[in-house]
């Protein structure tokens, strides 16, 4: 078996870390990152924030399927799936009390913060001004931490595939009431069935 081994020293704030890539003879590459700093890791460095840092082009199709655009930007052509299932899980609990948390919670419609003028003047360009929809990861930890993380810089994140679970439950508990009531106005003769 041919393997192509391809070795990088890195330095990087005082950071010593080696990063190996290794190539097997049916073109699957690894990348083994030796590193605990966060900063050191493997990163790909593209000149401006409409660059590509990764893509994943399909030759049979003869284009780009999913990409990470270097302003954050994640594209995934169709979609994506996480791995959930009763094999590669433990510890399956229901969620109590899903519409109760549902209400705790504050969608918000906002703009990232511009890291230019240039950015800051395309706002006006972008449909709808560039305005996004979301929670605050800040006020989304007081009611749900498990679906929050905040990351060595500082920053956090939520995780909103979560959400999902979440929000059948509250929709499933909020259906029960209404089959509740309407079930007592038919009782009451209030309503015709």
């Amino acid at each position: 078996m041919k393997k192509t081994i391809v070795t990088a020293l890195c330095l990087m704030f005082s950071y010593v870390s080696f990063a190996q890539v290794d190539i097997d003879e049916f073109s699957k590459m690894e990348i083994n990152a030796q590193t605990q700093n966060w900063w050191s890791a493997l990163k790909v460095k593209v000149p401006t924030d409409s660059s590509c840092a990764f893509n994943l082009w399909n030759t049979h199709l003869g284009r780009d399927v999913s990409f990470f655009i270097a302003n954050g930007w994640l594209y995934v052509e169709r979609g994506y799936y996480i791995s959930w299932n009763l094999t590669s899980n433990r510890n399956i609990q229901p969620i109590e009390s899903a519409l109760g948390k549902v209400m705790q919670l504050n969608g918000v419609r906002y703009q990232y913060k511009p890291n230019t003028i240039e950015e800051e003047e395309a706002y006006d360009t972008i449909a709808g001004n560039g305005y996004r929809f979301g929670l605050l990861a800040q006020e989304v930890e007081q009611v749900l931490p498990e679906v929050v993380t905040t990351f060595p810089d500082g920053r956090m994140a939520v995780s909103y595939t979560d959400f999902i679970a979440i929000l059948i439950e509250a929709v499933k508990q909020q259906q029960k009431e209404i089959d509740t009531l309407k079930q007592a106005l038919i009782d009451n003769n209030l309503m015709g069935e």
